[in-house]
């Protein structure tokens, strides 16, 4: 029986690598503000599971919340602003001039 914090997965949204990371799950423009998740995060954050798994709200928030810091750091990347490289394979980052000299 599901716990009222539980999630149980009944379905993966459909996704592409290259999917559009600037729409919400509600259809609407992202743009970064506190408290909206990409279709394409909510996608990677899903796929982490299988469908019918059951998890609590504290599995699904860490998944949600590391879908979208890669979706920041991949933006940073493509602004140039970061760059990243593999290290002993691990996937580090380092800020580059633009992005240290970027004004705050």
């Amino acid at each position: 029986m599901l716990e009222d914090e539980d999630v149980y997965v009944i379905e993966h949204i459909p996704f592409i690598e290259d999917s559009p990371k600037d729409i919400c799950v509600d259809g609407t423009p992202y743009t970064g503000e506190r408290d909206q998740i990409s279709k394409w995060a909510s996608a990677v954050a899903l796929n982490n599971f299988k469908v019918g798994d059951e998890v609590t709200e504290e599995e699904m928030e860490k998944a949600l919340r590391m879908a979208m810091a890669q979706q920041t750091l991949d933006s940073l990347c493509e602004k140039g602003m970061i760059e990243s490289y593999m290290e002993n394979d691990e996937m580090l980052y380092r800020a580059t001039e633009k992005g240290k000299n970027y004004p705050l």
